[in-house]
């Protein structure tokens, strides 16, 4: 007999998402900091196939990595240990509740190469062409002026 426990996690990351969607006030509201917790996690990753969207953008050791709206890292944390040693990788999110759970993650997993910055993807706090890889992973939603 398979256990349940993958189900049962399903279906916590399913009703937060649903919480949240029947609780926030307008189309255009951004995932708030306070469900993260649903997306940092194995099974979201499993869910949402991490592995195999980072396998298709092809991250190598050494590049520099941006995600905007990187959340509490579910795409962005798998990626700094992909461009690692030498690579960079960096958060852009809004929220700085997203930022700080970003950080935490990268300090429990022991990323040092991984950066959160909390700003505006409307005005970049960085030098152009500073990255090789530009992210935007379920973000483009959560824009109010697309």
């Amino acid at each position: 007999m398979k256990p349940r426990w993958p189900r049962v996690g399903g279906l916590v990351v399913v009703g937060a998402a649903t919480v949240w969607l029947l609780t926030r006030r307008s189309r255009d509201s951004i995932f708030p900091a306070w469900l993260g917790w649903s997306l940092a996690n194995p099974l979201a990753d499993r869910l949402f196939g991490t592995s195999l969207t980072l396998d298709r953008i092809g991250l190598r050791p050494g590049q520099r990595v941006l995600e905007i709206g990187p959340g509490p890292g579910r795409i962005l944390a798998p990626a700094a240990r992909r461009v690692a040693p030498d690579g960079e990788a960096v958060g852009l999110d809004v929220q700085a509740g997203m930022i700080e759970r970003l950080r935490r993650r990268a300090e429990q997993e022991r990323i040092a190469n991984l950066t959160g910055v909390v700003g505006d993807a409307a005005a970049l706090p960085f030098a152009p062409a500073s990255f090789d890889v530009v992210l935007l992973v379920a973000t483009l939603g959560e824009i109010a002026d697309r």
